[in-house]
């Protein structure tokens, strides 16, 4: 009987087993597909070298490559110099091979069946450039007029913004001025930092009221009525036609102008020379606990608005200064008999 022929067939031999530029290996009888090395994509469909971006020539050194538009660009003079995936265009640089523009990286289009850089709408170009005669540039460089002196350009969403360096402020797109202060210490002692400038308090409209006069202190605006005017110098100083204006009555006292002159008088409640000052009565119990009257006398307030002591009715003979005291044969019996009530004593009519 003879013996059968065995073959050994290997899985990675299939030109479709794995996806284009992708690596096959053998594991366990079965297929593993992979990427190779520094390649993205599903390695059963496609492995893609990723594009990188770039700003200058030493940023694509590593690869080999030059900076080009925006992208590393891989120079060669062959096929054989480009990686899987590409090939080497009449330029004489490594392009990707492509079958329509999905299957290029953005900022470029598929050009007979090559990635070349170009654009249509902006959209096909990276956030920070925009399409400009169909290659992807950035708009700052193409409209270095578009910002004002000072200003400085970036891109958002494929446009150009304009903006004031740190610094200075302003409209970017007119010019940007440097500022003069960032808090109040940045200026002198006699202004102050009003919307990053240094401005004089008394020179800002409607500070003070009119006729008023205003100055400087600790950078506020201070306003008052110059002589020979009165009233509140935030709204209006008027001259000398009412006396009481200048408030000129004591504390606690208010004022009431006349023809010739003005009259003042205590408020509700006080007493005393309005024209000195006025005691209310929160402030009479203060101004007597001070005063030092005698034994039995009590302290009230004088017209006057001083504490003056006084003997009461009950002891009404004496000096309030030292003692207050009754009569002597009134005294006498208060102190021997108990027998008369407090009224008969206080009604009584000995002397």
């Amino acid at each position: 009987m003879a013996k059968k022929s065995l073959f050994l067939l290997d899985p990675c031999a299939g030109a479709t087993t794995c996806g284009l530029c992708a690596e096959c290996q053998v594991v366990n009888h079965g297929v593993q597909c992979s990427c190779p090395n520094t390649f993205l994509g599903d390695p059963l469909v496609a492995c893609n070298k990723p594009i990188k971006r770039c700003s200058s020539n030493a940023e694509c050194a590593f690869s080999g490559s030059n900076c080009e538009n925006g992208f590393c660009t891989k120079r060669c003079a062959g096929i054989q110099d480009c990686d899987c995936g590409e090939t080497c265009a009449t330029d004489g640089h490594c392009r990707t091979k492509c079958s329509n523009d999905q299957s290029c990286p953005q900022g470029q289009l598929c050009t007979n069946r090559i990635c070349t850089l170009g654009c249509r709408y902006n959209n096909d170009c990276p956030n920070d450039r925009s399409c400009v005669s169909g290659q992807c540039k950035s708009p700052c460089e193409q409209s270095k007029t578009a910002c004002g002196k000072n200003a400085v350009c970036k891109v958002s969403e494929h446009r150009a913004v304009c903006l004031c360096p740190d610094g200075f402020g302003g409209e970017p797109s007119r010019g940007c001025t440097l500022l003069e202060c960032r808090r109040d210490a940045d200026c002198e002692t006699d202004k102050k930092c009003v919307e990053r400038k240094c401005r004089n308090p008394c020179l800002e409209p409607g500070t003070c009221g009119v006729n008023a006069q205003c100055r400087v202190n600790n950078r506020l605006a201070q306003c008052s009525c110059p002589p020979g005017f009165y009233g509140n110098p935030s709204i209006e100083c008027k001259q000398d036609a009412d006396e009481c204006l200048r408030n000129p009555c004591g504390e606690n006292a208010k004022c009431r102008d006349l023809t010739n002159g003005f009259e003042c008088s205590c408020i509700s409640g006080c007493q005393g020379d309005a024209y000195k000052g006025c005691v209310c009565e929160e402030a009479k119990i203060n101004l007597c606990s001070s005063a030092r009257c005698g034994f039995n006398s009590k302290c009230r307030i004088s017209s006057s608005g001083s504490p003056e002591c006084y003997c009461p009715l009950e002891f009404p003979l004496g000096d309030p200064s030292s003692g207050c005291k009754l009569t002597q044969f009134i005294y006498y019996i208060r102190l021997n008999c108990n027998c008369f009530s407090s009224k008969l004593i206080k009604n009584s009519n000995f002397s």
